[in-house]
């Protein structure tokens, strides 16, 4: 591709520090029936120290139980921008991946191991 062939951005990006995930858990209905918040910290001073990187599960085949559906992330940057085309703000976020080492979870410790993709 051609740098001309490339779609230029002139406007302004919003960074988010922080986003809250709001979900269902029919599995837990305690609260207001099953629902929940999570704060997903993406923060590289956290109270000026060292960064807070929260790690996000991303469900890529819900038919396949637990893991075997999903892949983790590592939230790096919350971002949004405004997209004058579709006429609304665009959220987006930067993660690194991780994959599992093994197709099932370590046979010592029953967790999954994982690698950065």
């Amino acid at each position: 591709m051609s740098l001309e062939e490339y779609v230029h951005f002139n406007g302004k990006i919003h960074v988010f520090h922080l986003v809250i995930a709001w979900f269902y858990a029919s599995s837990d209905l305690c609260g207001a029936g099953g629902m929940h918040h999570e704060c997903i910290h993406a923060n590289q001073l956290w109270y000026g120290e060292a960064a807070c990187n929260d790690t996000v599960f991303v469900s890529l085949d819900e038919s396949q139980p637990g893991m075997y559906g999903m892949l983790l992330t590592c939230a790096l940057l919350f971002f949004s921008f405004y997209d004058p085309y579709l006429e609304e703000d665009i959220p987006c976020v930067l993660v690194n991946w991780f994959v599992p080492v093994e197709d099932e979870p370590d046979n010592v410790t029953g967790m999954w191991v994982v690698h950065p993709e």
